[in-house]
C-alpha cells in the first residue's frame, strides 16, 4: 500500500508540476512566463548595411527569426547595445533564401539592447521575441 500512495504522489507531481507556458499580455504579444517581464516583439524588420539600433532596452531574447530573401548570400551580424558591445552572431553567413532562427528556450538570453548589420542593404528581415 505505501508504494501505491508513493507512486501515486510521484504522478501527481509529474502531473501536476510546474512548466513554463505562453501566455499572451495586454497587447496580444505571446511570451514564454519562465522570463519576467513585459512581452517584446520586434515584428519584422529590414537590417541595413550599417549598425541599426532594433532596441536600446536590455531585453531577455528567447527567440530570434531572420530571413535571407535573396539569390545570394548576406551576412548578419548581431551584437547589443553596450559600450563595449558583445557579439553574439559575427558576420554569420545567410544562403540564399533561407532562414536562420536562433531558440535561447524559455529562460532567453539577456541581451542589453540589440544591434543587428547586413552585409548587404535590406537583403535580411529579422524578428526578435521575448521581454523587457
Amino acid at each position: 500500500m505505501k508504494k501505491l500512495i508513493i507512486g501515486l504522489i510521484l504522478l501527481s507531481g509529474v502531473c501536476f508540476a510546474q512548466v513554463p507556458v505562453k501566455t499572451v499580455d495586454g497587447n496580444g504579444k505571446e511570451r514564454i512566463t519562465a522570463a519576467s517581464g513585459v512581452a517584446y516583439d520586434s515584428g519584422m524588420v529590414a537590417v541595413t548595411n550599417s549598425a541599426t539600433t532594433l532596441t536600446a532596452t536590455t531585453t531577455t531574447v528567447q527567440v530570434i527569426h531572420c530571413l535571407n530573401s535573396t539569390a545570394g548570400a548576406v551576412t548578419l551580424t548581431i551584437t547589443d547595445n553596450a559600450g563595449s558591445p558583445i557579439t553574439y552572431f559575427p558576420a554569420v553567413s545567410m544562403a540564399a533564401n533561407s532562414v536562420l532562427v536562433a531558440n535561447y528556450g524559455t529562460t532567453g538570453l539577456p541581451y542589453a539592447g540589440v544591434k543587428l548589420t547586413a552585409g548587404s542593404n535590406s537583403a535580411i528581415t529579422c524578428r526578435f521575441i521575448g521581454v523587457q
